[in-house]
This record gives structure tokens, C-alpha cells and sequence, in this order.
């Protein structure tokens, strides 16, 4: 098993999740945009937070989180309602033609 990395912007939220007792975890307090890694990981995972990133900004943003990934790395990303932020899935498709749709609100971009 691998070795797991928790970003949020909320202070309550990281310290709830250090209560798990797992060595393999870490845990920062940091808004998406300012976040940086030193580690290559095999995979980013993105649950309902991609739309508190200004749309006008989500091609960088995902472009550094690419950066982010090993060569064999996936970056995965789900918003709670298409429709509603469909101009999201737009933008995305767009700037990433080998976006692949693993559902109507899950997404799956190849690292390089």
C-alpha cells in the first residue's frame, strides 16, 4: 500500500481526518489554487471541489495537477451535478480531448 495525501481549506475538516490512525496519511490545510506537491503521485482524486475553482482558471489549475502525476498517473475529478456545471464539463472536454467520462458526473484525465 501506498502512501495517501488530504488537502482542504478547512481547518475542522483536516483535523477530523487525522483522527484516522493510519500511518500511510498525511494531511494540509491549503485552498486548492496555492496547493504544491514535491511528490510525483499515481493518482489525484477530486470529489465535488473542481467548481470552487473559477471555470476561467481550471485549464491551469488541472494542468499543474498533472504536473503533479507520475507518468502512469490518473487525475479523477466528480461534480455532485452535471447539468448544473455543465460548463465545466465543457471547458474540460475542450482543454482535455482525451478526457474520458467514467460517468455522467465522473471524469478520468491520463497523466503524460
Amino acid at each position: 500500500m501506498g502512501h495517501y495525501c488530504g488537502v482542504d481549506i478547512s481547518e475542522n475538516a483536516i483535523d477530523d481526518a487525522r483522527q484516522v490512525a493510519d500511518q500511510r496519511c498525511s494531511w494540509v490545510v491549503s485552498d486548492l489554487e496555492s496547493f504544491r506537491s514535491p511528490f510525483k503521485w499515481d493518482t489525484i482524486v477530486m470529489i465535488e471541489s473542481i467548481y470552487y475553482v473559477r471555470i476561467e482558471e481550471v485549464p491551469t489549475f488541472l494542468e499543474r495537477l498533472l504536473e503533479m502525476l507520475d507518468a502512469k498517473g490518473v487525475l479523477l475529478f466528480r461534480l455532485h451535478d452535471a447539468k448544473k456545471f455543465s460548463g465545466y464539463w465543457k471547458m474540460i472536454s475542450r482543454t482535455f480531448p482525451h478526457l474520458e467520462k467514467v460517468s455522467d458526473s465522473l471524469a478520468c484525465i491520463a497523466g503524460s
